[in-house]
């Protein structure tokens, strides 16, 4: 059966997490190869199943499985490996034909649990997963995604769809502050455009200022490095020089994160968010959080930044700090 996809979902990978029952010959396995001389076998009749894993989460967006003799079979996916939580998909039906396409319209995924309840036996030739990769989508980003889908399937044929990169970029670059993030997501829908631009703002313009804060903090967790010895360090190097023509670059041999121990506080994550909770409703510290997010970006990625802009500036519903970004006002 052929079918054409939009541009943007792909084949996805996944292995094999667990199955019912596998014949000695006819391993479960099979069912990642599309050679269609290998199959998953059961032996048996009734009541097997088998449990997928992707390798990232997704927006599931079809479930191909090329059937050999299954006759009945129900479809269940979940983002957490709860197969209690999981949400079924495609209740208990026939498996008319030997090659099933099942539309999944964008299912946050990354379990796939498919039960065969009937068979003559129960075996499958290959199973395939298509979608889109979303890197970092956890179960708390569902108030997100559910706020967002309607735009995202709405612009499915848009490889470039502003709202799946905004997507994206929230649950890649805000995973690691979820705990700092719980009350917004709990509450995302009480106001959602306004908590959907304060997100969009934090995964955009202001995320150098957020993700310097992490990378100190995840440099002394696998360092294991004390505020008093890093404050030693930095009197004995300085992490940034001054070049001939007056533009900051960074030392070689020294970490853009190194701090005194009477700043460290002020880069712990809780202190951050209160920072830019408060530039996100205030103008002024907005814009002042912004231009140092740039100086920032330019200072740690002095590469990167080279005919580029920081990551993020298209911000969701918010031309105006677009415009701020881009042509910054003087100092």
């Amino acid at each position: 059966m052929d079918i054409e996809f939009e541009a943007r979902v792909k084949p996805l990978e996944y292995k094999l997490k667990a199955m019912s029952r596998e014949s000695s010959s006819q391993k479960a396995g099979h069912v990642l190869d599309a050679d269609l001389r290998s199959h998953w076998s059961t032996a048996t009749n009734t009541k097997e199943w088998i449990l997928l894993e992707l390798n990232e989460p997704c927006l599931l967006s079809h479930i191909r499985i090329y059937n050999k003799s299954v006759l009945e079979w129900e479809i269940s996916v979940g983002l957490r490996y709860k197969p209690e939580t999981f949400v079924k998909v495609r209740p208990r039906c026939e498996a008319p034909r030997r090659d099933m396409i099942y539309p999944m319209n964008y299912t946050p995924c990354r379990y796939v649990r498919i039960s065969c309840l009937r068979g003559n036996p129960i075996a499958i030739f290959f199973i395939q997963l298509i979608g889109v990769s979303v890197t970092g989508l956890e179960p708390e980003f569902q108030p997100v995604v559910n706020h967002l889908l309607p735009s995202i399937i709405s612009h499915k044929q848009d490889a470039h769809d502003l709202h799946l990169q905004l997507l994206k970029d929230m649950t890649s670059r805000l995973l690691v502050f979820l705990p700092q993030l719980e009350a917004d997501l709990n509450s995302f829908l009480d106001a959602a455009e306004p908590n959907l631009r304060f997100l969009a703002m934090l995964a955009g313009p202001f995320y150098p200022i957020l993700n310097l804060g992490n990378e100190r903090t995840a440099a002394k967790s696998s360092g294991n490095i004390s505020d008093s010895e890093v404050s030693k360090h930095s009197q004995l190097s300085s992490a940034l020089t001054v070049s001939s023509n007056f533009e900051p670059r960074r030392s070689r041999g020294t970490s853009p994160f190194v701090l005194s121990t009477s700043s460290s506080i002020v880069f712990r994550a809780d202190a951050i968010f209160v920072l830019l909770r408060k530039a996100y409703k205030d103008s002024d510290l907005g814009i002042v959080c912004r231009m140092a997010a740039r100086v920032l970006h330019k200072l740690i990625e002095p590469v990167a930044h080279e005919g580029s802009t920081p990551p993020g500036e298209v911000t969701y519903g918010d031309e105006a700090v677009k415009s701020e970004i881009t042509n910054p006002a003087p100092l």
